[in-house]
């Protein structure tokens, strides 16, 4: 779902651009990689927080240091403590490249400037997808594990449940 969501920053952004009239350049072709690359790597970073974060109560548990507390939903938990682990990360990751690429909006070549019009546009929704689209699908898809379903279609409709 992280290459959906890339690329639905991708077709937004460029959306973007040309409604506000920013001419299209063939070079902003990149763009979608560029989305694409850096989109799945901030879902790829938030996932493997989220892996480090369900990983830190087992590892707990084995040196028999784990607090038998009462908690909440095992899902809101670990997503609080890989959101707290990775957002400075993917923030800084995020505005540093639209940083780097917003020097070239000043740019008196119109290809260059267009181009980086693109992408800053592009990478911004990259930014909101991830922390939005795609954080809400992990949850999602943490319920369902939580709910032991194994298909990703959040229940299977089509399967025959087994009475006994």
């Amino acid at each position: 779902f992280g290459v959906v969501c890339a690329i639905l920053a991708a077709v937004s952004g460029t959306g973007m651009c040309l409604l506000t009239g920013v001419a299209y350049v063939p070079c902003a072709v990149v763009c979608f990689f560029l989305t694409l690359g850096v989109g799945i790597d901030a879902c790829f970073v938030v996932l493997n927080s989220y892996t480090r974060a369900c990983a830190i109560p087992v590892a707990r548990a084995r040196m028999g240091s784990l607090d038998q507390q009462i908690t909440p939903s095992k899902g809101e938990t670990h997503i609080q403590i890989a959101l707290r682990d990775c957002a400075m990360g993917v923030c800084v990751t995020m505005f540093t490249n639209v940083l780097c690429l917003s020097v070239g909006i000043v740019s008196d070549y119109l290809s260059v400037k267009n181009f980086c019009l693109f992408s800053v546009a592009c990478l911004f929704m990259a930014y909101v997808n991830v922390l939005t689209v795609w954080l809400a699908f992990l949850c999602m898809d943490i319920q369902r594990e939580e709910q032991r379903k194994m298909c990703l279609s959040f229940g299977c409709p089509w399967r025959k449940k087994h009475t006994h």
